[in-house]
């Protein structure tokens, strides 16, 4: 259930993520200027946040949604740990990404 919720989840970024890796791998972009791009105030950052927003969001809902169907938690504490959840899963993502 947890695993579902994490996919679910990173399938926002994946719209940005996908496309832009196969382009720059097949060459038709230069990535180091697209990130460039991405990384300064223009429609295409803003769009980045939003997916990336997105994700977190859902992330969290999905995460509580699972702890309640699973555990029988109310919502309030399955949000609680959600949102919890949501912070263990980045720090671990960001220590082994390094």
């Amino acid at each position: 259930m947890f695993r579902f919720a994490i996919t679910i989840a990173c399938l926002a970024s994946l719209l940005h993520d996908f496309p832009d890796a196969f382009l720059g791998a097949i060459g038709i972009i230069n990535l180091r200027a697209y990130e460039i791009v991405l990384n300064s105030p223009t429609i295409w950052w803003t769009v980045l946040l939003t997916l990336y927003s997105i994700s977190i969001l859902w992330f969290m809902i999905l995460f509580s949604k699972g702890l309640i169907a699973a555990q029988k938690l109310k919502t309030g504490a399955a949000t609680v740990i959600g949102i919890f959840s949501y912070g263990v899963c980045q720090f671990t993502f960001f220590i082994f990404n390094r």
